[in-house]
């Protein structure tokens, strides 16, 4: 699991990716039952740090809205093809 924290609020994500910069692999996730326990630690500690934090619910289902105004990134790779 991966979570990530923007504007004090904790973005979760159930990849892993490799040492290499490769892109993440959902399919080398945490369990279910393990990403959850991580997450709830991993909030823990920002509080005791006295970080305010929200957060929402784990695995719920999210509606995302995304406006892309700005820098842009552009992976270009010679040794092989995404």
């Amino acid at each position: 699991m991966m979570a990530t924290v923007y504007d004090e609020k904790i973005v979760a994500r159930n990849c892993r990716a490799w040492a290499r910069r490769e892109k993440a692999l959902i399919s080398d996730a945490a369990p279910p039952e393990l990403a959850n326990e991580l997450y709830e630690r991993f909030k823990e500690t920002l509080y005791g740090f006295s970080v305010p934090v929200k957060s929402g619910i784990f695995q719920a289902m999210m509606a995302v809205s995304i406006e892309n105004d700005g820098p842009i990134t552009i992976l270009l790779d010679t040794k092989k093809a995404f």
